[in-house]
């Protein structure tokens, strides 16, 4: 038998802050590399923000379509490797 959602008690503050620290050293990764990625394609290779801020642009977008269909084939793939 399952609860229902008036039955299930409210999450506690330090469980919710528990849960949130695992997606810190994810930002953390995701922000310096983004920050460290542009300063060193302007600083280094020579070309305009903008321009990398478009080459970023599309890499994200890209991945915001395409990682949703290759989790949906990764989880749907049988093998007889298993």
């Amino acid at each position: 038998m399952t609860a229902t959602p008036s039955e299930i008690p409210p999450l506690k503050l330090h469980t919710k802050v528990f849960y949130a620290l695992g997606s810190v050293a994810n930002a953390v990764k995701g922000r310096g590399l983004a920050t460290f990625l542009m300063i060193f394609y302007n600083q280094v290779v020579g070309l305009p923000p903008a321009t990398v801020s478009g080459v970023l642009m599309v890499a994200l977008i890209f991945d915001a379509f395409f990682d949703p269909l290759v989790g949906q084939v990764s989880d749907n793939f049988r093998s007889k490797l298993g």
